[in-house]
């Protein structure tokens, strides 16, 4: 937070600051620190400290909601998530929007206006790769009417480039080639029958190694130009399930070179089932809270508080915060 360089407090009298406080994505106790500048040559600087409590709709603050990890036969996959009464009035969640059918969601009076149930139900068919939704939910409170469960699952691809990006460095003096295994779920038997890329300077194709598996190459030309789009490669399949795999550039940061470095045991060939999951952003039947981080205090500016957004506080907060 930046003041206004035209404030005049003349001796002997006094003046109002006012901080603003965005309570959302916050939970238990926020502190502030905002320093004033001032042209006192005996007080160059004077310290303001504010401090809020932000109360929360539900018990543990931000919801989410972890399917874990879904293989491509699996059915309809249901988790429920507890919602009990935060720090303010009483609550009576319901399902706002979700983006899944109706009777994918349900939520059960467990206490009245205490304690809640909410069942979530993802079904096939599966996306090729990591789903995630965001559930509407109102929470049956005035000062806070609505809040969001957000959900993830990892849900094995029916197709994938191993690695599935590639990353270039622009303006080499050489020809870089870049590769990636083109991998296929367990009993999926399809091909790649097409591959282009977005930019003209790079060049893709499609080998065959001597197993029959199939190799996507990328061609960097010596001198490449960075265009003003982040390009792609796109594949294209005979499987009518995922007609079109892309796969995304990105730029590699410059590295200092390096000494030579010990070989690397034979690596083994890439499996999408034996590929371990990314960790869980939460667990079924509990809320998750979302724990800040504390950075250190900027002279002149608002002082960054043990939270990830900034704000402040002063004569109470917006959000669902008091």
């Amino acid at each position: 937070m930046s003041g206004r360089s035209d404030r005049v407090i003349k001796p002997g009298q006094k003046d109002d600051v006012t901080i603003t406080l965005q309570s959302k994505g916050r939970t238990g106790t926020v502190k502030r620190d905002v320093t004033a500048v001032t042209n006192d040559p005996k007080n160059r600087s004077v310290r303001l400290s504010c401090r809020a409590e932000v109360r929360n709709q539900f018990k543990g603050g931000s919801l989410k909601m972890s399917f874990g990890k879904i293989t491509r036969d699996s059915g309809p996959q249901t988790r429920t998530i507890t919602l009990e009464r935060g720090d303010g009035s009483a609550i009576k969640p319901s399902v706002v929007r979700s983006g899944l059918p109706a009777e994918a969601t349900a939520v059960r009076e467990i206490t009245p206006g205490e304690k809640y149930e909410l069942d979530v139900t993802l079904s096939p068919p599966w996306p090729n790769g990591p789903l995630t939704r965001s559930l509407k939910i109102k929470t049956g409170m005035k000062e806070a009417p609505e809040t969001e469960l957000r959900i993830n699952a990892d849900v094995v691809p029916r197709v994938a480039a191993v690695p599935n990006r590639f990353s270039i460095r622009p303006g080499a003096s050489e020809k870089a080639e870049h590769t990636a295994m083109i991998v296929w779920d367990e009993g999926v038997n399809h091909k790649v029958t097409a591959v282009s890329a977005t930019d003209p300077q790079l060049g893709v194709r499609i080998d065959e190694t001597p197993g029959g598996q199939q190799k996507l190459v990328l061609t960097v030309p010596a001198g490449f130009v960075r265009p003003k789009r982040l390009p792609s490669v796109t594949l294209t399949t005979d499987d009518d399930e995922v007609k079109t795999l892309v796969v995304p550039i990105r730029y590699a940061a410059v590295r200092k070179t390096r000494g030579p470095q010990p070989p690397r045991g034979a690596v083994p060939a890439p499996s999408l089932r034996s590929t371990a999951p990314p960790k869980s952003a939460g667990e079924t039947g509990t809320t998750q809270t979302e724990q800040p981080d504390k950075k250190t205090p900027t002279t002149g500016k608002e002082t960054p508080s043990a939270d990830k957004n900034k704000g402040g506080c002063g004569g109470g907060c917006g959000g669902g915060g008091k």
